[in-house]
């Protein structure tokens, strides 16, 4: 059975929060264009999985993307949708449908939360059909309160580390962050 690659997109505080209440508790505009455009691959687009309130704090949606949205509710509805927009109970159904759908062939396939979805993903075994080859991991400098973290995993030391960006506070940004891409 062929494996299929996965990059995790996260971004965390220095305590590893990412979230509070659904929401990031942050506003880096620049962290977010870095985002749209790596998620956005150029305008190739690409796939992205996501967990349902992960994707519900977006308010337009992920337009120009693949969306999967993994959830225990297979009656969920997304709003906002489009015919690139699929609703998946879990991740053989997931593995299934990037298989089969021919709009999801050949795209780069992301994990963008949240932290459930993440532990999930990271928890994969060389047996199973999908594997974590990178981190694409902003981690903005500062602690926050939160409900949600990110556990990156023990051995991320071993892994092949870049700096893609590291960007001060200006008038926009108001935390200097890095992001970083872990690679095995």
């Amino acid at each position: 059975m062929e494996r299929i690659d996965l990059s995790i997109v996260v971004g965390y505080g220095t305590n590893f929060v990412i979230g509070i209440d659904g929401k990031i508790p942050w506003w880096l505009p620049a962290d977010m264009h870095w985002f749209v455009t790596l998620t956005k691959q150029n305008g190739a687009g690409s796939v992205c999985i996501v967990g349902r309130k992960t994707y519900e704090s977006f308010p337009k949606g992920l337009p120009e993307r693949v969306v999967i949205i993994l959830t225990n509710n297979d009656l969920y509805q997304p709003n906002p949708t489009n015919a690139m927009t699929f609703v998946c109970s879990s991740w053989d159904a997931i593995y299934r449908l990037l298989k089969r759908e021919k709009v999801c062939h050949g795209k780069k396939v992301f994990c963008i939360g949240g932290g459930d979805i993440y532990t999930q993903a990271l928890s994969f075994t060389p047996g199973d059909n999908f594997h974590v080859s990178k981190i694409y991991a902003t981690v903005v400098s500062a602690m926050f309160a939160g409900d949600t973290i990110f556990t990156p995993p023990a051995y991320l030391g071993m892994w092949k580390t870049e700096i893609l960006q590291d960007h001060p506070i200006d008038e926009k940004n108001l935390y200097p962050f890095r992001i970083f891409k872990y690679s095995r």
